[in-house]
């Protein structure tokens, strides 16, 4: 039997047997000549690798015989080169590994990850929240198959799981949309905030404007995201001046919300609409009737230069409507990627005229398909784990290693690197409304 088969038996050997005592002492033991002094720190990481892929062989249900003593350091120490090759070897495979009950979400991100993967094997596994089915999902993806990379996404628990395997396994992981330990090897996907709020500053500041009013939906009052733009809003000295809650399913409250921001209220605007009401009062003694104080109307007071509305399109139409009744004047409305929808400007076009949103896609041809509105992110979050995965698997010489530095190296454009601190750097753009088009801000 050669050296090579001889180690791997070794390597994921399951079972255990007594070594023999001598009268060297662990601290005592002599490094081999030829180690380097990376291999020599390396050795407790090797070692650490080497009892994981055990434990895999045991989930695996594959057992192999013992033909020496070697403990698991030994084996790393003794043959660094040969268990390193066998540890970081790999098939140009991808594993998927997802769970929940969300088929929407979890069809996009596949169909987006086999749109940048049409050259390359997958193994896609479908996972019960419970730790025992995603450690067999891993034993047969990583001893079995030998995936050179696993993207994954579902449940914090879930995904925890995963990376004390992953650490220990070292093998290189995307995790989509999440927030995971940033270690050496893993990885995470998802749109970059720091880009994102760039994107939002340069058309704000392009077009001059210090003072905005933002409509928060209630079902956002909490979301990390909305509270970050506010905190990039206020660093920016850009002035919030009204700051108002809403909720999307009623039409009152959101009635209400325009009253506020617009200062609909005779008591704080006395004056005018004293003068108002006066005028109003000799117009209907003029017809010959008595005036109903209610119907008196009190046109919006704008004290802003823009509307902030991090909401979907149906409600940005809602609230045109009622910036329409109260008669405000036409002001810059701008928005998040919910607004994606070519439904956005089939209404009210001449008010929306101008206005902008900033989004995570870069070919403003796919507005017109209204279908994508609710999965685009999913697939676009897919096929970048896709197009990354791809490429840090090419020329790698099947060594899981390289994948890892590959993907720390990887260019997403000519000068940015795809990664960031372990985080893909997905950019945003900014897309203007002219007339019944959406089209790239200039």
């Amino acid at each position: 039997m050669t050296s090579k088969i001889l180690i791997l038996l070794l390597l994921f050997s399951c079972a255990k047997m007594p070594v023999k005592e001598t009268e060297t002492k662990p601290s005592e033991k002599s490094v081999p000549p030829f180690q380097t002094n990376a291999q020599t720190k390396d050795i407790k990481g090797c070692a650490k690798q080497v009892q994981y892929f055990r434990l895999l062989s045991k989930l695996s249900k594959q057992t192999f015989k013992v033909f020496n003593q070697l403990s698991n350091e030994e084996l790393c120490v003794e043959h660094y080169s040969q268990t390193k090759n066998l540890l970081s070897r790999h098939q140009n495979k991808i594993g998927i590994i997802y769970t929940g009950s969300d088929d929407t979400k979890n069809n996009a991100i596949i169909e987006g990850l086999k749109a940048a993967q049409k050259d390359h094997d997958f193994l896609i596994s479908k996972v019960k929240f419970k730790k025992n089915h995603i450690n067999q999902a891993l034993a047969e993806m990583v001893f079995k198959k030998k995936v050179g990379l696993i993207v994954t996404w579902g449940p914090d628990q879930m995904l925890q799981h995963i990376q004390k395997w992953q650490n220990g396994l070292r093998i290189p992981t995307i995790y989509i949309n999440k927030e995971v330990e940033k270690t050496q090897h893993a990885f995470k996907i998802y749109p970059n905030k720091a880009n994102y709020a760039f994107e939002m500053l340069k058309e704000l500041r392009k077009r001059n404007i210090k003072r905005i009013a933002i409509l928060t939906p209630l079902k956002y009052k909490n979301a990390q995201f909305i509270k970050d733009m506010k905190k990039v809003f206020k660093a920016a000295k850009i002035q919030i001046v009204f700051d108002t809650e809403f909720d999307s399913n009623n039409y009152d409250s959101m009635d209400m919300a325009c009253r506020e921001i617009f200062i609909i209220d005779r008591y704080k605007r006395r004056s005018e609409y004293n003068a108002i009401y006066r005028s109003e009062k000799r117009k209907a003694a003029a017809q010959g009737f008595k005036l109903n104080k209610k119907l008196v109307f009190l046109p919006a007071q704008v004290n802003f230069d823009a509307i902030f509305i991090p909401d979907n399109f149906k409600i940005v139409n809602h609230f045109v409507k009622l910036l329409q009744y109260y008669k405000a004047r036409r002001i810059t409305l701008f928005g998040t990627h919910e607004w994606r929808s070519h439904e956005l400007v089939e209404t009210n076009k001449k008010f929306l005229d101008g206005s902008f949103f900033v989004d995570f896609v870069d070919s403003p041809e796919k507005y017109n398909e209204s279908r994508l509105s609710t999965t685009l992110d999913y697939k676009l979050m897919g096929y970048y784990s896709g197009v990354v995965g791809r490429n840090a698997l090419n020329k790698t010489k099947s060594n899981r290693d390289l994948v890892t530095k590959k993907l720390k190296t990887m260019k997403f454009t000519k000068d940015s690197n795809a990664f960031r601190r372990q985080e893909f750097n997905w950019p945003a753009y900014a897309v203007e409304i002219q007339k019944d088009k959406i089209l790239p801000t200039r």
